[in-house]
């Protein structure tokens, strides 16, 4: 009679699906601190994180929230307002060399996350990463929105004051949102 050997019980993280360990041990191989990227509904949040015995530890965090005192109105879950939180990361960032760390995302070419991204290698963060997924420049300033809302507020005017009710709210103009990142970036120097 042959015995079968007890199946070992995952991990508890792995079991409620918030770690890949194989995912995580790679990215700890490098031995270089980790650019962690994580996108909720409210906003873009970004951490650099150095691997410790104890645990890790965060070096730096960063959210897209924060954006509103440099001036950005205009949300805090877009592309260029991703593309901002990475450019404020890479500004404040005291490593030379980074790893992304997209966790249990399937990160998508051109995606917000890589607008972050982006937007730290443009601020001088030496992250491992082809340039072939980086959204367009078009994209990460937002030029795609202000010829969206340019058309909205000529065809459908109701609509366009319902879609950017947020931006308008807070003072912004979504027609000029590429001019506004331009202005927070500087700020961000």
């Amino acid at each position: 009679m042959v015995s079968k050997k007890p199946r070992a019980i995952p991990f508890g993280r792995r079991r409620r699906q918030q770690t890949d360990y194989r995912k995580r041990l790679s990215l700890l191989k490098s031995r270089l601190p980790r650019v962690v990227i994580r996108v909720s509904n409210a906003r873009v949040i970004m951490q650099v994180v150095e691997f410790l015995p104890d645990g890790d530890k965060v070096l730096l965090s960063v959210n897209s929230a924060q954006l509103a005192s440099f001036g950005w109105k205009h949300g805090t879950r877009n592309t260029p307002a991703a593309y901002l939180t990475g450019y404020l990361l890479g500004k404040r960032a005291k490593v030379a060399d980074c790893i992304i760390d997209t966790g249990l995302v399937q990160p998508l070419k051109g995606s917000v996350m890589y607008a972050a991204i982006k937007g730290a290698v443009d601020a001088g963060l030496n992250v491992r990463v082809s340039e072939e997924i980086f959204p367009s420049e078009e994209r990460a300033f937002g030029s795609h929105i202000a010829k969206y809302a340019e058309t909205l507020q000529k065809d459908n005017p109701d609509t366009y004051k319902k879609v950017f009710s947020g931006v308008i709210k807070n003072g912004g103009d979504p027609t000029k949102i590429a001019a506004d990142v331009e202005a927070v970036r500087s700020k961000l120097q």
